[in-house]
């Protein structure tokens, strides 16, 4: 890919991340905040996993066209997020929502206000204990709109899969809209499997575990 190269996430990467966030998730597509879509989608990463995530970044300029974000210990993640990312979330999201009414129905935004995992692991739990056993890491793509097609996926699952075997974790896993159908045969013709459909019958997502080795 002689226009990009593959590097670990830096500090340098924060704004080009808030804004691949912003455009390339649908939640936040035209967005009137797009810190919001940061906090709930990339801040606990940028801060807590920093090593862990990776870049596809332009050779001239160096700027992060896209990233996969990785959480190595999905339990731990979920144990940090709801006790100490959720709660600003919150205060964010009331802000926007006094300062633009209707903003949370308008971009479905509601599951901003659900913590992280409970309910899948209410509702999922002995696959779930499985899951996070075999697959404990778990991750994130996001390319900007003007950069995908362009194989910048797969390199940056490339660039993930060692650094992870190489501390001993076994498996990783995510989970994709089942309506994503780019994103599902992305992922399938990768390698990954499918493992779960939840919420219920794969309503509203599919986890998808790939092996590290």
């Amino acid at each position: 890919m002689p226009d990009f190269r593959i590097r670990k996430m830096e500090l340098k990467d924060k704004n080009a991340l808030m804004e691949i966030l912003h455009l390339a998730d649908p939640h936040g597509e035209g967005h009137p905040a797009p810190e919001l879509v940061y906090r709930r989608w990339g801040e606990y990463y940028f801060e807590e996993s920093r090593d862990h995530c990776f870049v596809a970044a332009h050779r001239a300029t160096d700027r992060a066209a896209g990233v996969i974000l990785c959480a190595p210990d999905t339990p731990g993640y979920q144990k940090i997020f709801n006790k100490h990312y959720y709660r600003e979330i919150q205060k964010t999201l009331d802000q926007v929502e006094n300062s633009h009414p209707g903003t949370i129905r308008k971009h479905h935004m509601a599951y901003y206000r659900k913590r992280e995992g409970v309910q899948l692991n209410l509702v999922h739990f002995r696959s779930m204990r499985h899951i996070y056993r075999e697959y404990p890491a778990h991750l994130h793509i996001n390319i900007h709109p003007d950069c995908q097609r362009l194989g910048l996926g797969h390199l940056l699952v490339d660039a993930l899969l060692n650094p992870l075997k190489e501390t001993g974790i076994k498996g990783l896993h995510l989970i994709v809209a089942s309506d994503n159908s780019k994103g599902i045969g992305f992922y399938r013709k990768y390698g990954f499997k499918e493992l779960l459909n939840i919420f219920p019958r794969g309503k509203n997502g599919i986890i998808y575990g790939l092996k590290t080795s």
